[in-house]
């Protein structure tokens, strides 16, 4: 059972527990910070927390159109559903795993498909990753998406031991 601090939250001083974890920790002056907060006026209340939205957790621009098309094909039927970054670390060999960026369901198809959007810059062993992983999961299939010329490209990659 984890005991509970009894720090205040401005940090002004520490509890006992605290200041023996400190000094356990090589730290011998202890530096403590007094804050003088203003007075809470009625006119300040708390601004409201802003929710996020499903573009602000990609991580390029690329990624961020990529999902804005992939949710122009949901809402014309095109798949079922979408999903980005689905799972973290699809173990590959010891010391890597590979991430996908994208997880979509085909409707007709019925299948699974793993979508990585490639920019302009291509690392082989990012490749390399993508092309380990359609060989160890088969039953996935694995495509490789590019915005180039102002158009989008794609490129399965194949699940055998073949160059693409």
């Amino acid at each position: 059972m984890r005991r509970r601090c009894t720090c205040p939250p401005d940090g002004s001083r520490y509890c006992p527990a605290c200041q023996a974890l400190l000094q356990r920790a090589g730290f011998s002056r202890m530096v403590v910070r007094a804050t003088t907060l203003p007075p809470p006026s009625p006119l300040s209340a708390p601004l409201p927390p802003v929710p996020l939205q499903r573009a602000d957790r990609f991580r390029s621009e690329t990624e961020r159109r990529y999902g804005a098309l992939l949710t122009t094909w949901q809402q014309q039927g095109i798949i079922q559903q979408w999903w980005y970054e689905p799972c973290k670390g699809l173990w590959l060999a010891p010391r890597t795993s590979y991430t996908p960026d994208f997880l979509v369901w085909r409707v007709q198809e019925g299948l699974l498909e793993f979508h990585e959007v490639i920019g302009v810059f291509v690392r082989e062993k990012d490749l390399l990753k993508v092309k380990l992983a359609a060989v160890q999961y088969p039953v996935f299939r694995f495509l490789l998406a590019r915005w180039k010329d102002g158009a989008w490209h794609w490129r399965e990659v194949p699940s055998h031991n073949s160059p693409l």
